[in-house]
């Protein structure tokens, strides 16, 4: 019977400490929410992520220099589509030459034609 009063003691002295422990913790993440909110370690998770992401991506843009170059190139020209196109329209519509018939397509009015 001795034994078994000595093994309820001993278990209880390790019950205690865990429970001390487990107080310890709940005690040290209460600090710690207290201290910054769920929302801001959220934020900032997403922040060092996005900085990882973009470190990884200028050292792939570094290795690719010629891919880097056709894709921004691209992305440009792709932006300035509209004045691009209708330069070469009025480029290509002139001629370099300016005539009754060709201002008119451009002003968009009809020739008036006279006897």
């Amino acid at each position: 019977m001795a034994d078994a009063e000595q093994h309820f003691i001993e278990y209880r002295i390790v019950r205690k400490s865990a429970r001390d422990v487990f107080a310890a913790d709940v005690a040290q993440v209460k600090g710690d929410l207290s201290a910054r909110s769920v929302t801001e370690r959220a934020a900032d998770t997403v922040k060092d992520e996005a900085i990882g992401i973009m470190a990884e991506g200028l050292e792939i843009a570094a290795a690719n220099k010629m891919v880097t170059a056709s894709v921004v190139s691209a992305l440009v020209l792709w932006l300035f589509r509209r004045p691009i196109i209708s330069s070469v329209k009025e480029l290509i519509g002139n001629h370099g030459v300016e005539t009754d018939d060709s201002r008119a397509c451009l002003e968009g009015q009809r020739l008036n034609t006279r006897d």
